[in-house]
């Protein structure tokens, strides 16, 4: 018995844990920078220990530091104006300055170079700031996130961007393969970051989250919305459909023109949380053709825009497909796949970044995306169905009137009540601006909401006309004497 007891291990310690590469590994992605700046703080020996460890700072996320660097370097300058204020000083290297501290800060302790991952969202960010973490010798940054930064000359990136990638760039460079810059950044747990986010959300979008995420915390939902790893897959209308700003929008600001040049610049070398449009009209191969081209319409071919909006994995709703084709994981190219937010906490991979979630639904691998333009006159706002080129131009259908749509539906409603045709034998596609407020809709959203006043002749919709009824608009379904009200 004595023995025993002699033998038995001593108890494990919070140290001893930490001490073990595998499960400091899994733990310090996760820990912010001030928790780890604290831990590090209770001993020499857990100080020295994790800071030999590589993984200690391979994730670094630096925008949870909420302060305002600018306005404190700001204060300083004007208190101290003789000693610190330096009149060579660019605007550049004023505002990457709170940076570029912790940077020499992680430089002189070793730190720097074992970071892979890192995430500067709502900081101030420079170009210059950029191009030093892309080519500079102490960084060995894979993935950057620089989302919704402050004192960012986009116009400079744009020419940062395309000088690493040029073709006389020296080899192995630029490090940096995946960039996050389009997105929406994640919150962290504050109030008053997320009361300045929602301060440019419309009222109607909120309701629609409350009522949708009942128990949930608005910080909660706002992360949600900025996980694209489920809204560039699953399409519009997969948590919120009634929300305006989730139609499969999914960028908050649509990416300029010369945005879409810098990402072919630097296709096939920096994957960017955003895609090209890859639809007929921007493939100079296809233009001219006559089942791309509509009847009495010149060919023109398009310039290069990036795809916006995220269409799901269902495809045109006739075929099922598109023109170009889905982009699918693991056998398109990687210049056809956005990276996807969060960032991997345990790897710097760019295929790891673009890996979409796991899922046991059908083509849940599969991606529909497209621009703005190639979607006019083809997607219903409403039930967010859409049709490619082929079907919308290729069907006799797509082609008739009006008058021969409604006299082909009354055909099938009475062949329908007779039993003599089956449901669906004609297929009625394309969208039509019938309201203004509801924007251009389908046959189908048509008939539910939109109605014909029994009294004036008039068509009105359901939704947007509140004193309407099932027989009236509302100014004939209102009462009384109707004035004139010019206050």
């Amino acid at each position: 018995m004595l023995l025993m007891a002699e033998d038995k291990p001593p108890p494990a310690t919070l140290p001893s844990l930490l001490n073990i590469t595998v499960i400091w590994g899994q733990i310090a992605p996760y820990l912010p920078v001030s928790s780890v700046a604290a831990l590090l703080g209770t001993s020499k020996d857990l100080r020295h220990s994790l800071q030999q460890d590589p993984d200690t700072f391979r994730y670094l996320d630096l925008s949870t530091i909420r302060t305002h660097p600018t306005a404190h370097l700001l204060g300083n300058l004007l208190s101290r104006l003789d000693e610190t204020f330096d009149q060579s000083r660019t605007e550049d290297q004023f505002y990457a300055a709170p940076l570029r501290r912790i940077f020499s800060q992680l430089e002189r302790k070793g730190q720097l170079r074992n970071v892979r991952t890192m995430i500067l969202d709502g900081l101030s960010v420079t170009a210059d700031l950029v191009h030093e973490i892309m080519s500079g010798e102490n960084f060995h940054v894979r993935i950057l996130s620089i989302r919704e930064v402050r004192n960012m000359n986009e116009r400079k990136l744009q020419q940062v961007l395309r000088y690493a990638v040029r073709p006389s760039r020296p080899e192995g460079t630029p490090r940096v393969k995946g960039i996050y810059v389009f997105g929406m950044a994640e919150l962290p747990h504050g109030r008053k970051t997320l009361e300045e986010r929602l301060e440019h959300m419309p009222y109607d979008e909120i309701q629609a989250m409350k009522a949708q995420w009942d128990g949930s915390t608005l910080t909660d939902v706002v992360n949600a919305l900025a996980k694209t790893d489920e809204r560039w897959y699953q399409g519009p209308g997969s948590k919120f459909p009634k929300a305006p700003s989730l139609d499969g929008s999914m960028f908050p600001k649509r990416p300029s023109l010369p945005w879409a040049q810098t990402l072919a610049a630097c296709e096939g070398i920096i994957a960017f949380d955003a895609v090209l449009c890859r639809g007929p009209q921007h493939d100079p191969w296809r233009i001219g053709q006559d089942k791309f081209t509509p009847e009495g319409h010149q060919a023109v071919g398009l310039h290069s825009v990036i795809a916006s909006v995220a269409l799901g994995p269902a495809g045109c709703d006739t075929c099922h497909w598109s023109p170009e084709g889905p982009a699918q994981y693991g056998q398109s190219s990687l210049s056809q796949l956005p990276l996807l937010s969060p960032l991997p906490r345990h790897s710097s991979d760019i295929k790891d970044a673009q890996r979409p979630p796991r899922s046991g639904r059908d083509r849940a691998n599969m991606m529909f995306a497209r621009c703005d333009i190639c979607l006019t006159g083809r997607r219903c706002q409403r039930c967010y169905k859409w049709w490619d080129e082929e079907c919308y131009f290729g069907s006799a259908s797509a082609q008739r009137t009006e008058m021969q749509i409604i006299e082909a539906m009354q055909g099938l409603q009475s062949d329908e009540k007779d039993g003599s045709a089956p449901k669906e034998t004609i297929k009625i596609i394309g969208v039509r601006r019938d309201c203004f407020d509801c924007g251009p809709t389908c046959i189908t959203c048509k008939q539910l909401f939109m109605r014909k006043c029994t009294k004036c002749k008039n068509e009105y919709c359901l939704e947007d006309n509140d004193a309407s009824s099932e027989t009236k608009c509302d100014w004939c379904n209102s009462g009384g004497r109707r004035t004139a009200d010019w206050y």
